[in-house]
C-alpha cells in the first residue's frame, strides 16, 4: 500500500463514520469498512461473515433509494448528515457498488419484522485504496 492508498482508506473509514448510525436504526453501532483481497462479494462473505449467515442480495439503487434516499430527501435531516449521504453516494458511485442484506440463518428479508441485520455494499476499491471494501452497517427493524 502507497501513501495515496492509505489515505483513500482513510477516507472511506471517515465517511461511514460521518454517516454514524443513519442507515441504521435507534441504538445501532455505526458502519464498519471492512478491506478484504476478495475480488467479488460472494468470495467477501465466505472470508469475512458467519458462514451460517443469509445473504441477500441489493440492488445499488435500491440499496441508494430505501437506505441513502431518506437521508438525501427527509425534511427532518440535519445538513450535515444530507451532505455525508451525498458524498458517500458519490464516492461509491465509479467503484462498482454491489449492495447485499445480511443476518442471522433466520433472517428474511421479506418479512414485515426483519429483526437485526445488516446493510451492506461491497466495492471494487482496490485501484483507489490497495483493497476492495465490504461496508456494513447494522440494522434493526420490529
Amino acid at each position: 500500500m502507497n501513501e495515496h492508498q492509505f489515505r483513500a482508506l482513510l477516507d472511506w473509514f471517515a465517511r461511514v463514520s460521518a454517516l454514524g448510525d443513519a442507515l441504521g436504526s435507534e441504538s445501532t453501532d455505526s458502519g464498519v469498512v471492512l478491506i478484504t483481497a476478495a475480488e467479488s462479494v460472494g468470495e467477501a462473505v465466505r472470508t469475512l461473515l458467519p458462514r451460517d449467515w443469509s445473504t441477500h442480495p441489493l440492488a445499488w439503487r435500491r440499496f441508494e433509494a430505501e437506505f441513502l434516499g431518506p437521508l438525501l430527501a427527509g425534511p427532518q435531516t440535519p445538513p450535515h448528515l444530507a451532505q455525508a449521504a451525498r458524498t458517500f453516494l458519490t464516492s461509491c458511485d465509479p467503484l462498482e457498488p454491489e449492495g447485499l442484506l445480511v443476518g442471522p440463518p433466520e433472517f428474511d428479508p421479506g418479512a414485515p419484522d426483519r429483526g437485526g441485520f445488516h446493510v451492506g455494499l461491497f466495492l471494487h476499491a482496490r485501484p483507489q485504496t490497495g483493497w476492495n471494501l465490504l461496508i456494513l452497517f447494522p440494522r434493526v427493524e420490529t
